[in-house]
């Protein structure tokens, strides 16, 4: 029982690291909370898995279980030759309509992990399960948890993950996993020295074969979509802290630091709970002193293009809307509607004409 939850567990787990459903993962949270895209994968998996151990517990009545072991056996050699492909493919996995934040979620991981070698390997590990609801508890808690550190691993280190290791580790267990199975199931009049050593080395030529492309843009410094997607959400998560407290001016120029009740305070506390994948709560009035305090100008438009930019991609980001908010009141004393960046910079060009003067250098260096 307990070994089934941790097998499944371990393979789910080694499976996706790297793959689509951190890419999945680290995407939607830039739109919604952490928890709402968690609850997501969980639903989401839980219905694709749960169809998929039917199946297999379905087929495992009607084949001879030595058959379906061996069949196993060769499906996980199969994954581990799939974890050494280069995925460049950046397909929107996302949901182009909206039924809120976590059936969004839910959806995009039922339809993208159809077919899917998870939804393949909860199939193998099913047919010969005594407890099949006990692998469907283990699949999907290593899409839960992968996808937490997916979102965990993108905001901290970035573009620093490792993406060869990562894969190779996925490939090593599924190898490791596939190499018993078949030891184990494979008639034992075929377990003869020659018959391994031959089964090892095709093993080894069709693994260099399909990672040559992988460790070729690896070494060309091209990244995978998991590590281009990773890359852009560590940015989004520390760019704008970098760049507020450079615009900051100081306590030593404020003589004492008036918190959330200064402008570019309150900003930068927003920052912080984007940061920590909550939402701000407005908990003190801001001083209207503060915002004609000598703030860097210049500066102030690299984050509020940064910040636009931002919002290009992730619309319904209320942390983004309230910073674009606070960073428009420091420059202009009011607020502008923001539909997309060629209709903003055209409404402040007729109304802000300095400032589009300074956004027009920075377009345009």
């Amino acid at each position: 029982m307990i070994s089934e939850i941790l097998k499944s567990f371990l393979l789910i787990f080694f499976a996706e690291m790297g793959d689509k459903t951190q890419i999945l993962a680290m995407t939607f949270a830039t739109r919604y909370k952490m928890g709402n895209v968690l609850i997501g994968i969980l639903l989401g998996s839980m219905l694709n898995h749960g169809l998929a151990i039917v199946f297999g517990s379905y087929m495992a009545q009607y084949i001879p279980v030595r058959s379906m072991q061996i069949v196993a056996g060769l499906a996980f050699i199969f994954f581990a030759l799939w974890s050494l492909r280069y995925d460049d493919d950046e397909e929107d996995e996302t949901s182009k309509q909206e039924y809120g934040p976590i059936i969004t979620v839910a959806l995009a991981f039922f339809i993208g992990e159809l077919g899917d070698k998870t939804q393949l390997a909860a199939v193998t590990l099913s047919v010969d399960a005594m407890y099949p609801m006990f692998i469907l508890i283990g699949t999907v808690s290593g899409m839960v948890v992968t996808g937490l550190l997916g979102i965990i691993v993108g905001r901290k280190i970035g573009d620093k993950v490792p993406e060869l290791y990562v894969k190779m580790l996925s490939y090593l267990v599924f190898i490791v996993f596939g190499s018993v199975k078949l030891y184990n199931s494979v008639p034992k009049i075929y377990l003869n020295t020659v018959n391994i050593l031959v089964f090892f080395g095709l093993l080894l030529i069709m693994s260099y074969i399909i990672s040559r492309s992988l460790v070729k843009h690896l070494r060309e410094g091209r990244m995978t979509l998991y590590g281009a997607t990773s890359k852009r959400l560590y940015e989004y998560y520390n760019k704008m802290e970098e760049q507020l407290d450079i615009v900051c001016l100081g306590p030593e120029y404020c003589h004492g630091c008036s918190g959330e009740k200064c402008i570019l305070g309150q900003t930068k506390a927003i920052v912080k709970s984007g940061l920590e994948e909550k939402d701000f709560v407005i908990n003190d009035k801001i001083n209207m002193d503060t915002v004609n305090k000598n703030f860097d100008r210049e500066k102030l438009v690299e984050t509020l293009l940064k910040t636009l930019d931002q919002l290009v991609e992730n619309p319904e980001n209320r942390n983004l809307k309230k910073i674009k908010y606070n960073i428009e009141t420091i420059l202009f004393t009011r607020s502008y509607d923001f539909e997309n960046i060629d209709q903003y910079l055209s409404t402040i060009k007729m109304e802000q004409e300095e400032i589009y003067n300074i956004i027009v250098r920075f377009k345009n260096p």
